[in-house]
């Protein structure tokens, strides 16, 4: 997978499930990610919009089971 789309996963898991902001192993892997890619301001900013379309989706998906 891509890095920029990994760390839109890894951003939208997080949002659908914010326990994982308190995982140091979770936000590591995050930051790790992110440090990996670079982004600039806007393209983080991108990552994050789109993460949180994602997030909304699969919260959707999980309300519906």
């Amino acid at each position: 997978m891509p890095i920029a789309k990994r760390l839109t996963v890894l951003h939208a898991i997080s949002f659908a499930f914010p326990i994982l902001k308190n995982d140091r192993g979770w936000t590591a892997k995050v930051s790790a990610v992110l440090v990996q890619l670079k982004p600039s301001a806007r393209q983080h900013e991108d990552i994050l919009i789109d993460a949180g379309r994602i997030s909304g989706r699969l919260k959707r998906e999980l309300a519906k089971r």
